[in-house]
C-alpha cells in the first residue's frame, strides 16, 4: 500500500513534499488510512474535520475521534461545524448536496486563507465506479464516464489507486482505529442504492464488473482528453471576441454540431435541451433567442451571438437645443448646430454621409428625445411621403437581434 500510493502520487503528479496540504478527515476508514499513509510519507499537512450535525451523538463522536487522532500524532487540526439542515432549506438543496457544498466551499476558503497548495480527499476506486454509474443513470457523455479524476484543480485524491476492500484490509492489518458512519448502511441516497443493490446485481452477470468498469473509465479519460484537444483547435477558428460579445461562426465547426456546442456552451450555463435545440437551427436563419441563467444566445445568419444577460433599461434622454451643443451622452456623443439656410442651401442640404443628418428645425422643435425603438415606431424616409416602420428598416439592414435591441431613435419632445 505504501509503495502504491507513493508511485500513484508521482505518476499523477498530485503534489510534492515541498507543498503544504490539507487533509479532509471524517474519521472513516478511507480518510484515516490516507492520514496514516501520507504521514508515513512525511508530507506536510494539516487536517480539517467538518461536523455537519446530521447524526446526533455520532457526529460528536466522529469529531472527538479525529481530534484525538491529530493530537496523538501532533498534527494541526481545524474543526468546522455547520447547521446543515438550515442551509439546505435556505438554499433549497438536498441534505447530501448541501453538506457537499459546505464542505468544499470551506476547504477552499481555508486553503486560500492559510496558503495551502492542495486539498486531499479520500475517494477510492469504488467511489469512482459508483460515480460513473450515477452519471450513466442520469445521462452523460465521455466526461461523466471518466468517473472521479485524481486531480481537479486544487482537489487531489491520492487514494483512487485502492479499492475499498484493500483499504479495509490495510486498516485491519495495521490495527488503525476508525469510526463507522451509520448513514452509509441505508439506501436513502442514490450512491448507497448503487453500492448495495445495483453493483451486486451487475456482479451476478459479471463477477469482475468493477474491474471492467474501471478499465472502461480509463478509456473514456483518453477519449475525453483527445476530444478536448480537437475542440480547442476548432474553437480557435470559429470564435471571435468583441468585448463582452462572442460571435460563433457555425460554418467553421468541423465536428458533430451538438457535441461541440455542448463543449462550448455548457460552461455558460445552457441546459442540454437548449443546446440540442440550438444545434438543430438551420444555418442562415435568424431571430431565435435562447437563455441561460447568466447568458443569452441569438441566431444571426451563419453565426451565434453570445452575450451576458443584462437588464434592458429604457434609454431616454432629453436634449434642449442650443446654438452649438455637445451632448453629454456616451456613447452617442453628438454635436448639434443650428444654422439659417437660404432657399439655395436648402435644396443642396442633402448629405449622403451616415454621420450627418439635416433636420428641419421648425418641425423638430427645440427639445428632443433619444430613446430605444419599440414595435410600432415609424418614420418618413427622406424624399418620400409615406411612412416606413423602423422594424422593417432594421430587418432590411440585416441587423442581429442584439443590434436591433440597442438601436436608438432621435425623436421630437414627445418621443414620437
Amino acid at each position: 500500500m505504501q509503495k502504491r500510493i507513493h508511485d500513484f502520487i508521482l505518476r499523477e503528479k498530485l503534489f510534492t513534499h515541498k507543498e503544504r496540504l490539507i487533509l479532509g478527515v471524517s474519521g472513516g476508514v478511507d480518510s484515516v488510512v490516507m492520514f496514516h499513509l501520507l504521514r508515513r510519507e512525511k508530507y506536510n499537512f494539516e487536517v480539517i474535520h467538518c461536523n455537519f450535525h446530521l447524526r446526533g451523538e455520532e457526529s460528536l463522536r466522529d469529531e472527538n475521534f479525529v481530534r484525538s487522532l491529530c493530537e496523538k500524532y501532533n498534527v494541526p487540526i481545524c474543526v468546522k461545524s455547520f447547521n446543515t439542515f438550515s442551509y439546505a432549506k435556505e438554499c433549497k438543496l438536498s441534505i447530501e448536496m448541501a453538506a457537499r457544498k459546505l464542505r468544499y466551499d470551506f476547504f477552499e476558503e481555508y486553503r486560500r486563507k492559510k496558503n495551502f497548495s492542495y486539498i486531499c480527499v479520500a475517494h477510492h476506486n469504488d467511489d469512482s465506479i459508483e460515480t460513473l454509474l450515477m452519471n450513466l443513470i442520469r445521462g452523460c457523455g465521455a466526461k461523466g464516464m471518466r468517473g472521479i479524476q485524481p486531480k481537479n484543480g486544487n482537489i487531489v485524491r491520492p487514494m483512487l489507486c485502492f479499492s475499498r476492500k484493500e483499504i479495509l484490509d490495510c486498516a485491519e492489518n495495521e490495527q488503525w482505529d476508525f469510526v463507522e458512519d451509520s448513514s452509509n448502511e441505508g439506501n436513502e441516497y442514490l450512491r448507497n442504492r448503487i453500492r448495495h443493490k445495483l453493483i451486486p446485481l451487475l456482479e451476478s452477470f459479471n463477477p469482475n464488473v468493477r474491474e471492467a468498469l474501471s478499465a472502461s473509465s480509463k478509456y473514456f479519460v483518453d477519449t475525453y482528453n483527445f476530444q478536448q484537444q480537437q475542440f480547442e483547435k476548432i474553437k480557435e477558428s470559429c470564435l471571435l471576441h468583441e468585448g463582452e460579445r462572442i460571435s460563433i461562426d457555425l460554418r467553421k465547426i468541423d465536428a458533430p454540431m451538438e457535441l461541440f456546442l455542448h463543449y462550448l456552451l455548457s460552461p455558460y450555463g445552457f441546459s442540454p435541451q437548449s443546446i440540442e435545440n440550438i444545434s438543430k437551427e438551420k444555418i442562415g436563419s435568424s431571430g431565435k433567442h435562447y437563455l441561460s441563467p447568466m447568458y443569452e444566445i441569438f441566431t444571426h445568419r451563419e453565426k451565434l451571438i453570445l452575450l451576458p444577460k443584462k437588464e434592458q433599461t429604457l434609454l431616454s434622454f432629453h436634449q434642449t437645443f442650443g446654438i452649438t451643443t455637445m451632448m453629454p451622452f456616451s456613447p452617442l456623443g453628438m454635436m448639434w448646430e443650428k444654422r439659417e439656410k437660404n432657399e439655395e442651401e436648402k435644396r443642396k442640404c442633402f448629405n449622403p454621409s451616415p454621420f450627418v443628418a439635416n433636420l428641419d428645425a421648425e418641425k423638430m422643435g427645440t427639445e428632443w428625445t433619444i430613446r430605444l425603438w419599440k414595435e410600432g415606431d415609424w418614420f418618413i424616409p427622406y424624399g418620400m411621403k409615406g411612412k416606413k416602420k423602423v422594424s422593417d428598416l432594421l430587418t432590411s439592414l440585416k441587423l442581429s437581434i442584439d443590434e436591433k435591441r440597442r438601436t436608438c431613435l432621435l425623436c421630437t419632445k414627445k418621443g414620437e
